[in-house]
């Protein structure tokens, strides 16, 4: 049933999904597997290519978990320490133009006086 007021049916959504997580991390044993601190943990997906979504908290407890099998407990350290390679490869992938930055799309040619296409109406002679 919805909520009269939007804010709180947000806040309640949050709590409930951030509580779910807890519940998920103190199944886990809650603490990074690799150095064992339990500050700012995320799950980290060991192969990326098989990452169904990052939005399970609102899911069944069988998609959770079936989601979170496929991870390991780290913290925010240890998580960017893991995927910083992947992230400096994938970045290195991208096209870049002869200056050596990005480029996200194709190059658009400008529209200017020159190019523009006439939109005058043509003059009618006038008797």
């Amino acid at each position: 049933m919805p909520y009269k007021n939007p804010a709180v049916q947000l806040e309640y959504q949050r709590l409930w999904m951030a509580a779910r997580r807890r519940e998920a991390l103190d199944a886990r044993g809650n603490a990074c597997q690799s150095c064992g601190s339990g500050d700012r943990l995320e799950f980290h997906h060991r192969d990326p290519t098989e990452k169904v979504s990052h939005r399970i908290w609102s899911r069944t407890w069988e998609y959770i978990d079936q989601e979170l099998a496929k991870c390991d407990v780290l913290c925010s350290i240890c998580h960017l320490q893991c995927t910083r390679p992947l992230l400096r490869a994938k970045a290195l992938a991208q096209p870049r133009d002869e200056f050596g930055t990005f480029v996200k799309a194709p190059a658009v040619p400008r529209i200017g006086p020159t190019s523009a296409p006439s939109h005058t109406v043509p003059e009618v002679a006038v008797a």
